[in-house]
């Protein structure tokens, strides 16, 4: 009596495995909280280099602590300076992350400021 219970539980055991396993998304997920608006995917990869800079291209206050957050994150995760540029002083590097506060009167009346980043 005990021996069949085993395994059926084995049983049970294998096929979730199984379909958990199969049931698996092979398109990638993007997890953000907040969830965008709106997000365009492009084609090929996105590498940090050494000569890679975040642009600042508004002079609020809130832009700029997000992006000097980020900038430290950043360095932090690949171990060289990320600077921070203004729009004006924008350099010719290679990967360029650039910030900006998207204007929109019906968000703006709610509170929600958008940010749009974008890589040149």
């Amino acid at each position: 009596m005990k021996r069949p219970m085993i395994r059926l539980m084995l049983a049970a055991w294998v096929i979730l495995i199984f379909l958990n396993t199969f049931n698996q998304s092979k398109q990638s997920v993007v997890s953000w909280i907040p969830i965008p608006g709106s997000m365009q995917r492009g084609q090929g990869n996105f590498i940090l280099l050494k000569t890679t800079s975040i642009v600042l291209s508004s002079n609020q206050e809130e832009v700029a602590r997000v992006v000097d957050f980020l900038s430290k994150k950043l360095s932090a995760a690949t171990g060289f300076a990320i600077p921070v540029k203004t729009a004006n002083a924008a350099s010719n590097a290679p990967v360029i992350i650039k910030l900006s506060i998207i204007n929109n009167a019906t968000l703006a009346k709610k509170g929600i400021k958008p940010l749009a980043v974008t890589t040149i």
